[in-house]
């Protein structure tokens, strides 16, 4: 209602159809994605659009979207929302390459001698004593280094 008041009909008319062309573009990605086999991005286009939703219905009977507390996030969400389809259009395989399951992701170093060992998606690497996160080691280029660390015991 608040945009009936400020924006009169067109605005309106502009709102609803900036909202539709949005919701049908992540539903379209999330569709396509599964189609195509890519999990990690239907995953990722269905908790946005989800959260896209939830923050519109919200914003509809509360001045949610007109404050910074509904506002920030509902523009967040949709700007990333607008990202994805941009990258998942351009890279289809950028979220399989970032997160490689089942391979050799984390190493073990104590007292000079390596490790490696497989750890699902919340790997750990353990260097000196203390507990590091292990997410840079997902990255494919790494995966030399530890079959060179591996050869090299």
């Amino acid at each position: 209602m608040m945009i009936l008041a400020r924006a009169g009909v067109p605005g309106v008319a502009l709102w609803g159809l900036t909202q539709v062309v949005f919701g049908c573009g992540i539903a379209a990605a999330h569709f396509r994605s599964r189609r195509e086999g890519h999990d990690r991005w239907a995953r990722l286009f269905l908790f946005i659009g989800t959260y896209w939703l939830v923050l519109l219905i919200n914003g509809s009977f509360d001045v949610f979207i007109e404050g910074p507390m509904g506002g920030i996030w509902f523009w967040t969400v949709f700007g990333v929302g607008l990202a994805a389809m941009g990258l998942y259009r351009r890279q289809p395989e950028l979220l399989d390459e970032l997160a490689v399951e089942g391979e050799v992701v984390g190493i073990e170093l104590e007292h000079g001698r390596a490790e490696a060992s497989e750890m699902g998606a919340t790997e750990t690497q353990r260097h000196r004593g203390q507990l590091v996160s292990g997410s840079a080691l997902q990255i494919s280029g790494f995966k030399s280094q530890i079959s060179d660390l591996k050869s090299g015991i």
